[in-house]
């Protein structure tokens, strides 16, 4: 049996599709669903020490996104809410479009009502701000300047995006990962039949 931490099966995939990151030094980012796990690489093996993972992920952040959205509505006239069905607002972020000046429109669409909630995911990424604080201070000085890129993963990754971006990316390679949701899945079987391959004998 392997046992390992849930983000190396997405450097695994990545390593897969781009084998030059099997010589770069990668901090890989999963923002789940109640968490969000960072492993930072030596090419494929791990700095454990220097790796963890942040308690709210995509959770606590549709929660924070929630209450600004009800608060908006009140504030509109729009009736009184006690919360927004968290599947309706990753709708709403993943359709969201972008306009002629560049930036970001999202439209929650309740009943037969469309809503602009732009001005609410404004307010609310203060939360994502504050995950990427608590990774950097889990990293531990000069982590940054050893870590040649950045792995974006799970199905939280793309809204990170630009808050890295902002904060982190200046001399960084930003890698999200295509159907990041499934990168780790991905990653974790190709381990899977090269390990089976090596107990049967059998040379890829």
């Amino acid at each position: 049996m392997i046992v390992t931490s849930q983000p190396a099966g997405a450097i695994l995939h990545a390593a897969s599709v781009d084998d030059t990151l099997r010589k770069k030094t990668s901090l890989v980012i999963d923002v789940g669903y109640f968490t969000v796990d960072y492993l930072m690489c030596q090419g494929l093996r791990p700095y454990y020490s220097r790796s963890g993972s942040v308690e709210g992920g995509m959770s606590s952040y549709y929660d924070r996104l929630g209450v600004a959205v009800v608060e908006h509505m009140a504030m509109e006239g729009l009736g009184k809410k006690s919360g927004v069905d968290h599947f309706l607002l990753e709708k709403a972020l993943t359709e969201g479009v972008r306009l002629d000046d560049g930036s970001m429109k999202y439209t929650l669409l309740l009943g037969n009502a469309a809503l602009d909630i732009s001005s609410c995911v404004v307010k609310s990424k203060i939360k994502l701000t504050g995950y990427l604080d608590r990774i950097m201070t889990g990293l531990g000085s000069n982590s940054l300047d050893m870590i040649t890129s950045i792995i974006l993963a799970g199905g939280g990754g793309a809204f990170l995006k630009q808050e890295l971006k902002e904060k982190l990316v200046t001399s960084h390679e930003l890698i999200e990962l295509s159907q990041g949701q499934f990168a780790i899945a991905q990653g974790y079987a190709a381990l899977g039949v090269v390990s089976a391959n090596k107990r049967l004998g059998v040379v890829a």
